[in-house]
């Protein structure tokens, strides 16, 4: 297997002449990241390969410049991706932002494969097997060595190929126009640079709940944040968001904890592959664990007009809490306290299920649970049944059955579902919503 490093600005240009002015058809791109040891999931090696160019491994570390360049150069020739969304954010980050692109994953998906890697899609589809043993390498360390450029290099050697096998499949499927709305909603919703993290999205957040315990998880959260990006360490290797949520779900114990979480970690080894990462943290919680202890004092004793927002009475025991990230109350009430929400909710899962399995197809590929909460709750809200005298239309609408659709369609609509499972949706669930 033939490949060229690139490192230089020399070799970027080079490599940037020899892609345009010899390559024909899409480009294949593949990026290695270093999430599990940096601070953020950006690109350390950016693999790229067109037919009569070869194959290019661009080292992005020491010319950023140059290669942002190279990455608008390339711009406007088609890409090609497997599992574009966990590579796009790093490219945009990284100054490649494509106008197009296409994904192999999505493509074996559609076609209803549920094994959706790689190296198992090639052996499938070519019989050749790729070896897959190199993801979870640091690959932020320099020099890289000779075999995992070897590895990286093969992620785009049959991504062509596979892909021209993938699209004819579709075609005889009558699916390809489901491939093309799944790709520009992929590049829509993940070509974006890296997202900084946010406390409102910490795991373990929805179990905490007072406003006092909130805010100390959100001082406790950026101050991680801040010490994480300073000593380019992952936040979770910092202080685990398990462990905030610990501290923070006592106000009156919360000091102790910290002291509990801090030694504990101060001996933490760790795994062979994270010691020397988690020596790093060791030393950082011993130079600043003064600074995550007075984001706590200060959290303590904030006004109680300076805390996070917190709406809905606190829970008691046993009672789930309400989900603040997605605006609507834990779906485990709805048949309780939102009949009308959790009627739809169960139209859909059950209607979509049906579908689904006629299609050969993951159900979540019809529509995400996200989804299917957040348009049921929508519904809910509308208070839109055709039986009762305050719904949104009346009972006696010249069109029960266009209206629902109508309804149905627009709060699909909203939340970015693509026309083709619009279209999938409507003739599955409004029997069943209709029942």
């Amino acid at each position: 297997m033939d490949f060229r490093l690139v490192s230089t600005p020399d070799q970027l240009a080079h490599a940037g002449a020899q892609l345009l002015d010899l390559g024909s058809g899409p480009l294949a791109v593949d990026t290695e990241r270093a999430g599990t040891y940096r601070y953020n999931d950006r690109a350390f090696l950016i693999q790229v390969r067109r037919a009569g160019a070869g194959t290019f491994l661009i080292d992005p570390v020491d010319h950023p410049r140059e290669v942002r360049a190279l990455g608008a150069r390339l711009a406007p020739i088609p890409w090609l991706l497997h599992a574009g969304h966990t590579d796009l954010p790093s490219l945009v980050e990284a100054g490649w932002a494509p106008t197009s692109f296409r994904d192999t994953q999505l493509a074996a998906a559609l076609l209803g494969h549920r094994q959706l890697g790689l190296a198992g899609l090639v052996q499938w589809y070519t019989g050749t097997v790729l070896t897959k043993n190199r993801g979870q390498e640091d690959w932020s360390r320099r020099p890289l060595p000779e075999q995992w450029l070897r590895y990286a290099a093969l992620d785009v050697e049959y991504l062509l190929p596979l892909h021209d096998i993938l699209a004819d499949q579709l075609q005889r499927a009558n699916r390809w126009e489901w491939y093309l709305q799944e790709c520009n909603h992929a590049l829509h919703t993940h070509g974006h640079g890296l997202p900084e993290p946010q406390w409102q999205r910490m795991k373990g957040l929805s179990s905490l709940r007072s406003a006092r315990s909130r805010a100390i998880a959100r001082a406790l959260f950026e101050t991680r944040t801040r010490l994480a990006r300073q000593a380019d360490l992952p936040p979770e290797a910092v202080l685990h968001s398990k462990d905030i949520a610990y501290i923070a779900a006592r106000p009156a114990e919360s000091r102790e904890r910290l002291r509990e979480v801090l030694s504990r970690l101060s001996a933490q080894v760790g795994p062979p592959r994270l010691r020397q990462r988690n020596g790093r943290q060791r030393a950082l919680l011993r130079r600043h664990g003064e600074e995550l202890r007075q984001a706590l004092a200060t959290a303590l004793t904030l006004p109680d007009d300076e805390l996070p927002s917190f709406t809905g009475a606190t829970p008691t025991a046993g009672t789930p809490a309400p989900d603040q990230q997605h605006g609507y109350p834990d779906v485990r009430t709805w048949d309780r306290d939102y009949p009308e929400a959790a009627r739809c909710y169960t139209a859909l899962t059950e209607s979509l299920g049906h579908c689904a399995e006629h299609l050969d197809l993951d159900p979540a590929l019809l529509l995400s649970a996200k989804d299917r909460r957040g348009i049921a709750w929508r519904w809910g809200q509308q208070r839109t049944t055709l039986t009762d005298p305050d719904a949104a239309w009346p009972a006696q609408s010249a069109d029960p059955i266009g209206d629902v659709e109508e309804l149905l369609g627009v709060l699909a609509q909203q939340r970015g579902v693509r026309p083709w499972q619009i279209n999938l949706l409507l003739d599955a669930t409004i029997p069943s919503v209709l029942a």
